[in-house]
This record gives C-alpha cells, sequence and structure tokens, in this order.
C-alpha cells in the first residue's frame, strides 16, 4: 500500500512538473534607418550611456497596456533576454552607428572614456497595446567633450502593433532606430558647426 501511493504521488508530481509552459526570451533588433550622408567628421566618437528606464519597465517580463490604458499586464512567459537599460544602451548604440559608418560609436562603459559627443537617454514610456499602438517617449541629451549639454531634446514616437510579443519586439526595435536616427542627426549637425 505505501509503495502504491508513493507511485501516486511520483505520477502526480510528475504530471504537474510536465504541464508548465516554457518561458520566450526577446532582445531588441538593430535596425538600419538610413545612412547620413550629411558630411561630418571622419572618426568622430560618440559614447552612449545605459538607458534609464521608468521602474514599471524595469523588469525582465515584457509589459503592455491592457484596453483602458490605465491597466498593465506584466508577462511570466514573454521576458527580456536581459537588462532593459542596458539592451537599449546597446541597441541604440549599435542602430547609432548603422546611420554614422564613419563615426566610432559605442557604450560608454567607464566615466573615464572620453568620446567627442556622449549620449545620454531617460525612458519615459516604453509599452504597447496588441491591436493599438507601441509607444517610446524619451529625453534624450547630447553633451560635448566638456561635458556641456549642447542638444536637450524629447521624442514621442508611436507605430502600429500587432497582436504578439514578436511583434511587440519587432516595433520596439523600430521606435529605437528610429529615435537613434533623430540623435545621430543632431550630433552631425553640431559636428558640423564646430568644424
Amino acid at each position: 500500500m505505501k509503495k502504491v501511493s508513493v507511485l501516486i504521488l511520483v505520477l502526480v508530481l510528475g504530471a504537474c512538473v510536465g504541464t508548465s509552459r516554457q518561458s520566450k526570451f526577446y532582445s531588441l533588433a538593430v535596425e538600419n534607418a538610413g545612412v547620413i550622408t550629411a558630411p561630418y567628421k571622419n572618426g568622430l566618437s560618440v559614447g552612449v550611456k545605459e538607458v534609464k528606464v521608468p521602474s514599471y519597465v524595469d523588469k525582465p517580463q515584457m509589459v503592455t497596456q491592457n484596453k483602458t490604458a490605465v491597466e498593465l499586464s506584466v508577462s511570466e512567459l514573454n521576458r527580456w533576454s536581459e537588462p532593459l537599460g542596458t539592451m537599449l544602451q546597446r541597441t541604440i548604440a549599435e542602430d547609432m552607428a548603422l546611420v554614422l559608418p564613419r563615426a566610432a560609436v559605442k557604450g560608454q562603459m567607464s566615466v573615464r572614456e572620453k568620446f567627442d559627443y556622449t549620449v545620454s537617454v531617460e525612458v519615459n514610456k516604453f509599452d504597447g497595446q496588441f491591436g493599438g499602438e507601441a509607444v517610446l517617449e524619451a529625453w534624450w541629451y547630447i553633451r560635448n567633450a566638456q561635458g556641456n549639454t549642447v542638444v536637450r531634446k524629447r521624442t514621442e514616437l508611436s507605430e502600429q502593433l500587432g497582436k504578439t510579443y514578436d511583434d511587440l519586439a519587432m516595433v520596439q526595435s523600430n521606435l529605437i532606430a528610429k529615435l537613434s536616427r533623430q540623435i545621430a542627426l543632431q550630433i552631425v549637425e553640431k559636428s558640423r558647426k564646430q568644424n
């Protein structure tokens, strides 16, 4: 009788373990928003600081809005592959490197690294509503080599969103590429005025 009870317990536990769904992990894709052809200095160096994100999205789980626009859903099964601020920093740097092929663009890993320009981004909103829109709202700053702020702007972008988390990751990647191009254009403009 004891062996039968243990066998039933093992079968029940095995059934519980076997029914859990696997989590899916997402990364932002690097998108080429079009090479900037306006002249700028060869070897222009640009550092991108780690991006500040609001606490409601600063988590491994992907966040979406419900239809009420005041209720959020946090998906336990759909997650970012790395901390969002770090992933945004890397993606913005790589997107900017594509649109500024003659520049050296990278994430700033230390305050001792020196660049012609340093970019800081503070995200206010980075989510979406399935069947509605994905939204990116951010303040961004460009500082020159002396540490002076030469550009301070706010960007609001949105794009139609499909009904899956794959769609969300792709649309958010597009929004980040558009933001990266806006920043790159301002850097080109500032560098041309200095020469």
